[in-house]
């Protein structure tokens, strides 16, 4: 059968797992969906060096073991958290002689999930942009010893890619001579509304798969913690992506969140509740999560008044809601409750 198969493909070599990461990975999805049991390839590949190898062999196994009820060991869900909590980036390229400005540039738009390469010479910037061929953005100057702003920009735009490309220059006259042969123009460092695009888009490629790996690792956890299985060793890496990731990722981490965190876990989750740039969806989720853990924990007042402000905001009436009842949640001696439903 298909199983059988798939199962001889993913042997018990490790040298052999590890150099076809990319197919033996959608062997063991394919696994996860059919096996009722692990098997020597899938923990083979477990023990694997490649992340994403090794990530959806624990997708795999972890989802035979949630559908068995069979439970998880510590090395399983540890895996899962790792899968769940890889940070995938999305890298700008900064190629401006104006070091002040590139920095500055830099500072506002690097983060988490972003990283900014900066070059001060066109040379450099050239050098870089040969070197390195998967930029979500290329921002160039208007600044340059070495080079012209023309080659640079013939030099971004060389392989035909459909990567945007930024001017950034305060010069209007400068602005209009290469409106036509760039994406856009950020005219003011306050105002960098030019890059929305590029971080709102959707991942493609092998970001995507490994994206869609952290959503199926964190699904995974939810789904062993609701069968009783104990998934503390992977609560870190549930964490770790609800702060900047898409919300197909973090509504399934909030969700294992929701069955299994902790109160070290509370103020990640509080900052995406209160966090009005958020989804609204992202935000309802983060509110259940803390509903569940208050339920367990004693979570401490300032959990508790941010949720109130949530509560009283005019936030969408999800949000409201599942801020309400995690507030309802909360551990509070009878008058403290009264006082706080006064409030409301």
């Amino acid at each position: 059968g298909p199983c059988g198969g798939t199962g001889m493909c993913l042997t018990r070599s490790r040298g052999v797992v590890s150099d076809y990461a990319g197919s033996g990975g959608a062997l063991a999805q394919v696994l996860g969906a059919c096996a009722s049991r692990g098997t020597g390839g899938l923990q083979a590949a477990l023990e694997s060096d490649g992340g994403i190898l090794r990530g959806a062999a624990a997708v795999a196994l972890g989802t035979s073991a949630a559908r068995s009820g069979s439970g998880a060991d510590r090395g399983l869900v540890s895996a899962l958290g790792d899968a769940a909590g890889r940070e995938i980036m999305r890298l700008v390229a900064v190629i401006d002689g104006n070091a002040e400005r590139a920095h500055s540039l830099s500072a506002s738009i690097g983060g988490p999930g972003v990283l900014v390469n900066h070059r001060e010479t066109g040379a450099g910037g050239v050098h870089l942009l040969r070197r390195v061929s998967t930029f979500d953005a290329i921002v160039v100057g208007d600044q340059f010893s070495d080079m012209t702003v023309d080659q640079i920009l013939a030099a971004a735009s060389l392989d035909g890619s459909d990567t945007p490309i930024f001017l950034i220059s305060s010069n209007e006259d400068t602005a209009d001579a290469y409106s036509d042969r760039v994406t856009g123009v950020i005219s003011d460092l306050d105002d960098l509304s030019e890059l929305d695009a590029v971080f709102e888009a959707n991942l493609t490629g092998d970001r995507a798969r490994a994206d869609d790996l952290s959503r199926r690792a964190a699904g995974v956890l939810g789904d062993l913690a609701q069968s009783g299985a104990d998934i503390r060793a992977a609560l870190s890496g549930l964490t770790q992506p609800i702060g900047h990731r898409p919300d197909t990722v973090t509504l399934a981490a909030l969700g294992a969140l929701a069955s299994a965190g902790t109160p070290a876990q509370v103020e990640a989750i509080l900052a995406v509740v209160t966090d009005e740039d958020r989804s609204d969806a992202a935000r309802a989720a983060a509110g259940r999560a803390l509903a569940g853990i208050c339920g367990r924990y004693d979570v401490g007042g300032d959990a508790l008044a941010g949720l109130i402000a949530v509560v009283l905001s005019d936030s969408a009436l999800s949000v409201r809601t599942a801020a309400a009842q995690a507030a309802g949640m909360a551990r509070l001696e009878g008058g403290e409750r009264a006082g706080l439903v006064g409030d409301i």
